[in-house]
């Protein structure tokens, strides 16, 4: 396995597959994504533990961060409709440092039809409670 710091044409790859393996990323691939991934022996790593056990993970998911950034967006703005470019500085509810959300992509990537065959009821409910509509 390649570690973190190891480049490839300037490309940290080591980090880029620690990355792709942390659960909260592994679940926002797509189902072609990480087959390719399996293939070259990369697997996603076991989910943090969780705080209390009360079932919830300590870190955020990227929906919730991505859902957190587009709550505060719609609030500042009035509207969902967001540029593939915007950045979000978000303080998020979970106690960690703020941080910056690639807003527009996040929001492309939502609406993919592979991505958002994945979503459940209750995150189109917030999506749609955020001022987002998400085709079925």
């Amino acid at each position: 396995m390649l570690l973190p710091g190891v480049t490839v044409f300037g490309d940290d790859i080591g980090t880029w597959i620690t990355r792709q393996q942390r659960p909260d990323v592994w679940d926002t691939l797509t189902d072609r994504q990480q087959q390719l991934l399996q293939g070259l022996g990369i697997t996603p790593t076991e989910p943090e533990p969780t705080d209390g056990g009360n079932g919830r993970s300590k870190a955020l998911s990227a929906f919730e961060r991505g859902l957190a950034a587009l709550r505060q967006y719609t609030a500042r703005t009035g509207n969902a409709k967001i540029p593939r470019h915007h950045e979000e500085h978000v303080v998020l509810d979970d106690g960690s440092e703020p941080v910056t959300i690639r807003l527009g992509v996040w929001a492309s990537n939502i609406k993919s039809p592979a991505r958002r065959a994945k979503l459940t009821d209750d995150q189109r409910a917030a999506l749609a409670e955020a001022g987002m509509e998400v085709p079925s």
